[in-house]
């Protein structure tokens, strides 16, 4: 039996996201398929045994960086799945606090050099265990092209995420091998949703509301949909925990928020699915999604959503979403109005092009020619 190991974030327990549910879901799929397969958030992991590795997640490159380095080590072929856009290029609007008014204007070599030095100083025993020199994890953009340049494929989840890497790394100059793996949703576990009236009751939520599900910081963009939502004293429902380092925007974003704004941490997929069904649809004005797995699930429980109008959503959704400009409150709120006024819909028949199913078929021929 062919014997998989994916790495995974290491703090991905603590701090869940969509790499955490498409790492779950190839988990599931390999076994279907005959693989045995194996989710570690260590990078010290014995390689031996494996066949191949699956890294992901290039927005923490450098511990991506240290995971290349125990394929390396092993001398195991891996398959990166960046998940990946350079957030500086996004001209984010900046909050005023000093931490985050300083990343703006701090020059990317300072950037780059203070993260490094960070990362060291909480990983020390790794990065002497695989013989890392420090000055090679102060050159963060080259840590991103080696892991690019050896990986056996390159999997980007949209063709616009493709164009970036190019953008950002001469991708198609560093690695040929490139194969677009969209993201997916689980089909048969959302064809089993059914409305709850009592789920509203039980987490005190009004008659009619807007979901927002999504950790919460900047690159979600929370502040201008709550900005946007006090214009017309719309109700919202912003599910998931604050992303790391990022206390002061949640901070400022309870600040504003109206008794039209209720909170949720994180909760067990299932209950999410339930809230969501009972609303009457999902926003996610991201500044940059790729393209947001709670968009996808939204739709494929027949509810109405609102995207930000980038190349990775409109790649995914086509005409099957309401379109805003992110920088823009007002445009946030025609959407939010849009969603009030729109009817649920049977979507299973569009969406099913991306169950998990279909999407990762993909990644087999991938794996055969190993």
């Amino acid at each position: 039996m062919i014997k998989v190991l994916i790495f995974d974030r290491m703090n991905s327990s603590k701090f869940p996201g969509g790499d955490t549910v498409q790492i779950n879901a190839i988990k599931d799929f390999l076994i279907n398929h005959n693989f045995k397969v194996t989710v570690s958030d260590n990078p010290l992991e014995n390689l031996s045994s494996y066949d191949y590795v699956f890294i992901f997640n290039l927005t923490n490159p450098l511990e991506a960086y240290l995971c290349m380095k125990a394929c390396e080590k092993y001398s195991k072929p891996y398959i990166a799945f960046p998940v990946y856009w350079n957030l500086d290029s996004l001209k984010m609007p900046v909050q005023f606090n000093i931490r985050m008014l300083a990343k703006k204007i701090m020059p990317d070599f300072l950037k780059s050099y203070i993260r490094a030095f960070k990362f060291l100083k909480n990983n020390k025993g790794i990065i002497d265990f695989f013989n890392i020199k420090e000055t090679e994890l102060f050159n963060i953009k080259q840590c991103i092209k080696n892991i690019l340049k050896n990986a056996y494929y390159v999997c980007p989840n949209s063709y616009a995420e493709w164009k970036h890497l190019n953008d950002n790394f001469k991708l198609d100059q560093l690695n040929k091998n490139v194969k677009v793996i969209y993201n997916g949703v689980d089909l048969n576990k959302l064809e089993k949703i059914e409305q709850e009236d009592s789920i509203k009751e039980k987490y005190n939520l009004p008659e009619n509301y807007i979901c927002c599900v999504g950790g919460i910081g900047p690159r979600k963009n929370q502040l201008n949909l709550v900005k946007a939502a006090n214009l017309g004293n719309i109700n919202i429902v912003l599910i998931g925990k604050t992303s790391f380092g990022y206390e002061d925007y949640f901070k400022t974003l309870r600040t504003i928020s109206g008794s039209n704004i209720y909170y949720l941490e994180h909760l067990p997929q299932e209950e999410v699915f339930k809230i969501l069904k009972g609303s009457k649809g999902h926003i996610q004005p991201s500044f940059i999604e790729t393209p947001g797995l709670a968009s996808l699930e939204a739709l494929t429980l027949g509810l109405p959503i609102a995207v930000s109008d980038t190349e990775p959503t409109k790649e995914y959704f086509l005409c099957n979403a309401e379109y805003c400009n992110p920088f823009f409150v007002e445009s946030i709120y025609e959407s939010l109005e849009m969603l009030l006024q729109r009817p649920l819909e049977n979507n299973i028949e569009w969406v099913s092009q991306y169950s998990w199913e279909n999407v990762l078929i993909e990644l087999l021929p991938l794996l055969k020619n190993l």
